[in-house]
């Protein structure tokens, strides 16, 4: 009954927010946010390592920035704020801007005001962080009239960098930080778009003969995705915060032939990862009769982040003070999905503005 009642709820929530934000719900990101906060519901005791893990890094990060840096933060991201501890950043901050795509967050967001001190003002971001994406829809649509099929429009596609620059894109509901926290978020950006556009592709041209050029659009897709990602590290890098943490996904991976997982007991993760040997498989998890098969694949679509960082190639304006790395079982087979389990592995920089 209990399930019954948080499935309608979720229902007028998603109906209620996306009448409100039309441009966004074509996106998806209305959909998304509750999706997530389903799946945090089903696998909460398998996220418990990893939700842990954000709370304790971003609390020993909070204690090394000075009282002087601490006028106001922004929070990319925010979501449920599952990985965030609201109270603590209101407790630092003078001013704290919580920034989301996804609308159905600001239920959560509104709850969080009975909780900080009055001497803190907690401000809310509804937007899409690349500021693009409304435009390339509309671009796509508009080409996707006069084109003669996929090959034709995915062309167009492949062009939208250009003929939409990201790199001046600001967040242009927000003033100037002194601090910034990126929330797990740089490896998803791209993700809502993939979904909008294999919808799109399909509804126009059909499922046959989308599945046929299958390698052409997600190769176009990547290219697009590549450059959401250094649009964001972009944008960190020009907003003149004193101090950046950084969290993302830096590599998945898929596993098969595991056992299942009950979201009523956390168990350990099935492959780990070693800074020697890779990837591997939990001893635990040797003995059984069919060997775990692994299959992993990185996160950000072929940008080497920690290098970037340390080599100032990908954020010239900062230098990486602290990196922290763990697993988080996202999915746990026989949870999500019957067929495989996803575990990403996470990282988490520490950046300082740099005084040249």
């Amino acid at each position: 009954m209990l399930s019954i009642i948080k499935n309608a709820i979720a229902v007028v929530k998603y109906w209620y927010y996306s009448y409100k934000f039309p441009k966004l719900r074509e996106l998806g990101f209305p959909s998304q946010g509750i999706a997530i906060e389903q799946r945090f519901n089903r696998s909460y005791l398998h996220w418990e390592n990893h939700l842990t893990e954000c709370k304790e890094t971003k609390e020993k990060w909070l204690k090394s920035i000075p009282n002087t840096d601490s006028q106001n933060i922004w929070v990319l991201g925010a979501g449920r704020l599952f990985d965030c501890n609201i109270v603590s950043l209101a407790n630092k901050f003078k001013k704290v801007t919580l920034v989301d795509a996804d609308p159905t967050a600001l239920g959560t967001w509104a709850k969080q005001q009975k909780r900080i001190s009055k001497e803190s003002v907690l401000d809310f971001c509804i937007q899409d962080i690349t500021g693009v994406f409304e435009i390339w829809i509309s671009q796509i649509k508009e080409n996707s009239s006069f084109s003669q099929g996929p090959e034709e429009l995915l062309s167009f596609i492949a062009k939208l960098p250009r003929l939409s620059p990201l790199k001046n894109q600001t967040l242009n509901c927000l003033t100037e930080p002194s601090v910034i926290i990126s929330l797990n978020l740089l490896s998803q950006i791209p993700l809502m778009f993939r979904e909008w556009l294999k919808t799109f592709l399909i509804k126009t041209f059909g499922k046959n003969r989308v599945l046929k050029h299958e390698k052409e659009w997600l190769r176009v897709y990547s290219n697009l995705a590549q450059a959401l990602i250094e649009q964001h590290l972009a944008i960190l890098n020009n907003s003149k915060a004193r101090h950046i943490l950084l969290l993302t996904d830096i590599e998945f991976c898929q596993y098969y032939n595991s056992k299942t997982f009950s979201s009523k007991q956390a168990e350990p993760i099935p492959c780990l990862w070693d800074k020697n040997q890779g990837w591997t498989t939990n001893k635990a998890y040797r003995n059984r009769k069919q060997a775990l098969t692994l299959e992993v694949s990185p996160a950000l679509f072929g940008i080497n982040l920690e290098k970037g960082l340390k080599d100032h190639s990908l954020m010239s304006n900062y230098r990486l003070k602290h990196t922290k790395k763990w697993l988080w079982h996202i999915a746990p087979l026989g949870i999500e999905n019957k067929v495989y389990g996803t575990v990403h592995r996470v990282a988490a920089f520490e950046l300082q503005l740099y005084n040249k």
